[in-house]
């Protein structure tokens, strides 16, 4: 969930998407025989394939969710919901069960011939194999807590980057690389962190952190992945910023200060003054969790999906709404070719849909 701008406050909702565990029943298709074309003429994009048709998935207790994470992985989709791991054809055919975690899935990655997977351990991850079978274990050195804002990979998809804690003052920044076991912890557990997504770029990991009793972050930090002091980021303007992801030379966020409306913006690595790129059709959010907002480098481009929306951010200049849809979506993977969403149309019925990139 993201936070909500309510006239000149903020209400902060907070869903940690894992936890608990779930069975993964399915209940007969939304509307019946025509609704795996009924969702894409809904979303109302030219081209649209279903990929699975609705469905609503029930977990362990009965309780319905929607898709938690999305990745494209050569020519298959891989999606989570409850504790459920499944891929799909990205160009159609049939659905198969990958594994069956411990815990609710709300964070994967399919890296070759493995998937890592949370299981019921705040320090471990399942290594499974792509194609299904038994899993073995990968121990980290501190636990993340399964929070899919906490850990992000590196673009070699040899290092883990992740925070540790859970409460103001016990925030910590590590470095794992998951082959070697090699480990390192960047910032000890101290005042500065805080629960919104960090963002590598450029030999550094950012974070943002809370100021006193603000209840939103409104400073920007950086450390060395190779280690070192944690420094301050001067980004002018003051606003309540949660980042978003980043490029070559700068930073993206999703901010708003006290005088105006949520947008994205970008700044350089290093500071400075932010440039407002778009402001987004849903203007009471201000921040972004990572699975609900995905950032995707394409060439001299960043792709975000947020809301019903998929915008375009050029190296520099404003940005620009590629896709707009008429149907819930509740998180997106984005190739170079194609947009694959999970939709959600408010009571769990949920599906699975691709959309040529323009």
């Amino acid at each position: 969930m993201r936070h909500l701008r309510n006239g000149t406050g903020f209400t902060i909702l907070l869903a940690l998407l894992l936890g608990g565990c779930g069975g993964g029943d399915m209940v007969a298709p939304a509307g019946g025989p025509g609704g795996e074309n009924a969702i894409a003429e809904e979303c109302g994009v030219e081209g649209t394939t279903t990929l699975v048709p609705v469905q609503k998935y029930l977990g362990k207790y009965d309780e319905a969710e929607p898709i938690a994470r999305l990745q494209v992985a050569g020519d298959q989709v891989f999606f989570a919901i409850h504790d459920e791991l499944y891929a799909v054809p990205l160009h159609g055919g049939a659905r198969k069960l990958v594994y069956t975690a411990a815990v609710d899935i709300g964070v994967f990655w399919v890296l070759g011939d493995e998937i890592l997977v949370p299981n019921d351990s705040a320090d471990s991850l399942d290594v499974v194999p792509r194609t299904g079978g038994a899993a073995s274990k990968l121990v980290f050195p501190a636990g993340f807590f399964r929070n899919p804002d906490a850990i992000i990979l590196s673009p070699d998809q040899q290092t883990f980057y992740f925070r540790t804690g859970a409460y103001v003052n016990s925030f910590a920044y590590w470095r794992f690389d998951w082959r070697s076991g090699e480990a390192r912890e960047l910032l000890p557990a101290g005042e500065l962190g805080d629960s919104q997504p960090i963002v590598l770029q450029s030999g550094y990991l950012y974070f943002t952190d809370r100021r006193g009793d603000e209840l939103l972050s409104r400073a920007l930090y950086r450390i060395p992945v190779t280690g070192g002091s944690a420094e301050a980021v001067l980004v002018e303007g003051g606003y309540e910023m949660s980042l978003a992801g980043s490029d070559a030379e700068s930073l993206y966020f999703a901010g708003a200060t006290d005088t105006s409306n949520s947008a994205f913006y970008r700044v350089s690595r290093n500071g400075g003054v932010a440039e407002q790129i778009v402001e987004p059709s849903s203007l009471y959010y201000v921040s972004v969790s990572s699975d609900e907002t995905v950032f995707t480098n394409l060439a001299g481009r960043a792709v975000v999906g947020f809301d019903e929306q998929v915008y375009e951010f050029p190296a520099s200049g404003r940005g620009s709404t590629l896709l707009s849809m008429r149907c819930g979506i509740s998180t997106y993977a984005i190739t170079d070719t194609d947009v694959v969403a999970a939709t959600d149309d408010g009571n769990f019925n949920v599906s699975v849909i691709r959309i040529p990139l323009p």
